[in-house]
C-alpha cells in the first residue's frame, strides 16, 4: 500500500497504520479484538494533529477493523472504503458451515497463511513470489514494477504471516 499512500499523499495527509505486532509496530498486551484494535488506532490518531474528518481504507482483515473503527468513532469519519474485507460474520461462518461449504465460500484463508509461512521458513520466498505473480491481484490489475515488488515482499514477510495466522 506504500505506492498508493505516496500517490494520495501528494494532495492529502496520509497515515498508513500497521496494527500492533505487524512489521515494525510494537506488540500490544490487549486482547486482539476488533474493538481493541480500533481503540488503539484512535489512541494513535489522538496524538497526531489533524483537522479534517478521516477517510478510512481497510483491506482484508483490516476491513473488519476499519468497520469497527467507523462504528465506534463515526463523528470523526468522512468515509469508509473496504477492499475484499473480512466481516464479523466470518467467525460465524467458521462455526456454522461444514468444512466443504467453508472451502467453497472462500471465507477461511487461514490455511493459506500457514502454507505461505511454511514455504517462507523453508527458504522458498522466490517460488512464492513466482506463483503469486499469476494470482490476484496481479491477474486483473496493472501494477508498476515497484508496486509488484512491494506487494510480493509483504507476502513473504514472515512476521506479518505469523501475526495474520494468529488473528
Amino acid at each position: 500500500w506504500e505506492v498508493l499512500a505516496r500517490k494520495l499523499g501528494e494532495n492529502h495527509g496520509v497515515l498508513v497504520y500497521e496494527r500492533a505486532g505487524i512489521n515494525h509496530s510494537d506488540r500490544s498486551d490487549e486482547e486482539r479484538t476488533p474493538s481493541n484494535i480500533a481503540k488503539e488506532l484512535k489512541n494513535l490518531l489522538d496524538q497526531i494533529p489533524h483537522d479534517e474528518k478521516l477517510l478510512i481504507i481497510g483491506h482484508s482483515q483490516g476491513g473488519l477493523y476499519a468497520s469497527e473503527f467507523c462504528g465506534l468513532f463515526l463523528e470523526i469519519v468522512k468515509g469508509l472504503i473496504l477492499l475484499d474485507p473480512l466481516s464479523k460474520e466470518d467467525i460465524r461462518f467458521k462455526k456454522e458451515l461444514t468444512a466443504s461449504e467453508l472451502k467453497r465460500a472462500g471465507a477461511d484463508k487461514s490455511k493459506n497463511f500457514t502454507v505461505l509461512e511454511t514455504m517462507v521458513k523453508l527458504g522458498l520466498k522466490g517460488l512464492v513470489k513466482k506463483v503469486m505473480r499469476k494470482a490476484p491481484p496481479f491477474c486483473y490489475a496493472d501494477f508498476s514494477g515497484e508496486e509488484k515488488e512491494d506487494i510480493l515482499n509483504s507476502l513473504v514477510n514472515i512476521s506479518h504471516l505469523h501475526t495474520c495466522r494468529e488473528e
